[in-house]
């Protein structure tokens, strides 16, 4: 992160709106009750260790593909989903995901199961990943690029106008 920040210019934004996204989730995540400090939550935003990308086009082959045992997560909360609805998506909002895995161990299913994890602009997918693979042993865990968000811009849906810093940042907006 402070790669980016040196940088300067919009990369130095970027840095910012993303500093800004891993304090929030931070505070989120430190509120289920697990035991994790700022550091090591921005650090495995940053690391997302063994977690792959797959951008707007992988994606949608791989909700067309047949007969791959593959589970799709949206971590995103009701109210996005409801905006921008993708289908073949198993809703389960970031906080409920993490409760589920970290303190309740309830993923103790096949490892080797292809997990692909969506949010709105890829950090929690990331984060949630990073978790999986290094804490959790999954083997093949994929993150959207540029979350829902972006998804929404390669499928042409009309984008809003910013509202605030962040949304203009994660570059849906006019």
């Amino acid at each position: 992160m402070s790669l980016t920040l040196i940088i300067g210019g919009a990369t130095a934004a970027v840095g910012v709106a993303t500093a800004a996204t891993a304090g929030y989730l931070y505070w989120r995540y430190s509120a289920i009750g697990t035991d994790m400090g700022a550091l090591t939550f921005y650090w495995r935003l940053i690391r997302g260790k063994g977690v792959r990308t797959v951008g707007p086009a992988q994606l949608d082959r791989m909700l067309a593909e047949e007969g791959v045992q593959r589970v799709f997560v949206d971590l995103r909360a009701p109210d996005h989903r409801a905006e921008y609805p993708i289908e073949g998506l198993t809703p389960h909002p970031f906080d409920d995901f993490l409760k589920d895995v970290v303190v309740d161990g309830a993923y103790t299913g096949d490892r080797s199961r292809e997990v692909v994890l969506l949010c709105d602009t890829g950090h929690m997918s990331v984060v949630a990943g990073d978790i999986l693979v290094a804490d959790e042993g999954f083997e093949a865990v994929y993150s959207l690029k540029g979350g829902t968000k972006g998804y929404e811009r390669y499928r042409g849906a009309a984008c809003k106008p910013c509202s605030s810093v962040t949304s203009m940042l994660s570059g849906c907006c006019r």
